[in-house]
């Protein structure tokens, strides 16, 4: 939902290359493209999903996102103004990361105050014990004081994860970059966070950035879905035209990865699982990325990367296959 007239997060042609040696005494260095040209805004008020194999560059993207690692090129802004801009302290109260491993994202000699603690002492923000317990009830962990003085290895996965969200939402963020924020977890568990996740939302109109492989997740929670591939993006639209009527043969292949509840779903014959691996970042195939494991290649695919075109409303999508069939077939 559009709130204003400029959108609350606007990335432009954002690249991020690792450079990688042949060996330790090679003077010669290539690079790792683990984004390479990714453009997109997110309005506030409205979820976006980024989903797509291990390897495509989500993660990465949501760490240059969240001010953890600069990109090599492009712009990130948020409300119009270049992310190096901003205050450095302001910018931690505008986006804020909930990692996908709880554990790691804590630190193990630091009890659960002093964890809490730490964004509004950062701020220099008035807090007190009844402050941090509030926190806690939020978030569902009760008696919240009881809380207080356990330290990670002390809680269970789910209470990790709850206490991450707590210590990411302490402070209002207008952004949350979420990568897989319900990896890992028991099924009770992972509905237990997700609506923590509404509950926020509504309390405090925060928007997010879902970085996931579970389409079960996308589709509660997320109103656009983005699919990467290779370090591009292949698609993008309304989640429920990406997940219902996917238009690149990337998403298709992707989805019916995805096991069926039905036992008689006989749709995986006309559009069959993914196969092959992912193609190395550091050399990646000429043209469309996806080309070398495509059952629609043609010649041009190889000559020319696609561009991200319109495929219907609000939906692009970046194939020359698809784009030459909707020329001919009419719009979709």
């Amino acid at each position: 939902m559009k709130v204003s007239n400029s959108p609350l997060l606007s990335v432009k042609e954002l690249v991020k290359y690792f450079p990688v040696k042949r060996s330790m005494f090679s003077r010669s260095v290539k690079f790792l493209k683990a984004v390479d040209g990714v453009s997109f805004e997110v309005w506030q008020g409205e979820n976006i999903a980024i989903v797509g194999e291990s390897g495509c560059g989500k993660t990465t993207l949501g760490r240059m996102l969240c001010g953890i690692i600069p990109p090599t090129k492009g712009t990130i802004e948020y409300e119009g103004e270049p992310m190096s801009k901003v205050d450095k302290k302001q910018f931690v109260s505008v986006v804020q990361p909930i990692f996908q491993d709880p554990y790691s994202a804590l630190n193990p000699v630091m009890n659960v105050r002093q964890i809490l603690s730490k964004p509004f002492k950062l701020h220099d923000i008035d807090f007190n014990d009844e402050t941090l317990c509030s926190l806690l009830e939020q978030v569902g962990l009760s008696p919240p004081r009881s809380f207080l003085k356990r330290y990670p290895h002390q809680l269970s996965g789910g209470q990790r994860q709850r206490i991450v969200i707590a210590r990411a939402l302490a402070l209002n963020p207008k952004l949350a970059v979420c990568d897989e924020p319900v990896s890992g977890l028991d099924p009770t568990v992972q509905i237990l966070i997700l609506n923590l996740l509404r509950k926020f939302q509504q309390m405090y109109r925060t928007t997010y950035l879902i970085i996931s492989h579970d389409i079960r997740l996308v589709k509660s929670i997320c109103q656009r879905t983005m699919v990467m591939y290779l370090g591009k993006i292949v698609e993008v639209g309304p989640t429920g035209d990406v997940l219902q009527r996917p238009f690149h043969p990337y998403t298709k292949s992707l989805l019916q990865s995805f096991p069926s509840r039905d036992p008689d779903d006989t749709s995986w014959v006309d559009n069959p699982p993914i196969f092959g691996d992912v193609p190395s970042a550091i050399d990646p195939p000429s043209g469309c990325g996806f080309r070398t494991r495509c059952p629609l290649a043609v010649e041009e695919c190889a000559l020319k990367n696609p561009t991200l075109t319109t495929c219907g409303p609000n939906h692009y999508v970046a194939c020359h296959v698809v784009l030459d069939g909707l020329k001919v077939g009419g719009s979709h």
